[in-house]
């Protein structure tokens, strides 16, 4: 097994940090919006039409499949080796931390949208 330079090691180790940073944030948010929805939702009434409801229901199960075709086609592993050797080592990982982020962002899309039909 090869090892790996400690230029390598740094830009790892600061590509994680910052990913780490970036989902935890989300993460937090998920969890402060659901249980802020979970304790309003009981009080408030749905004021939503029942054709708004189903639109937003579709939004998503579409985001939810795009999510896992995107995770599917992001991670790839012929894709990853592609990258990597087009643009050495800091290819894959800016291809994978941009891939973690953006999977994280349809996450918040569906707890966000899912608290729009829930209150």
């Amino acid at each position: 097994m090869e090892e790996i330079a400690p230029e390598s090691l740094s830009a790892l180790e600061s590509r994680y940090r910052a990913t780490a940073m970036i989902v935890s944030a989300q993460i937090v948010f998920t969890v402060i919006l659901t249980g802020a929805v979970w304790l309003l939702a009981p009080a408030t009434a749905n004021s939503i039409s029942r054709q708004t409801q189903i639109t937003l229901w579709a939004a998503m199960i579409f985001l939810a499949a795009g999510a896992f075709v995107l995770r599917r086609m992001f991670f790839r592993w012929d894709r990853l080796k592609d990258v990597a050797v087009l643009k050495d080592i800091t290819g894959p990982l800016k291809t994978l931390q941009n891939n973690a982020i953006i999977l994280a962002v349809f996450a918040t899309l569906l707890t966000v949208i899912g608290c729009l039909v829930a209150v």
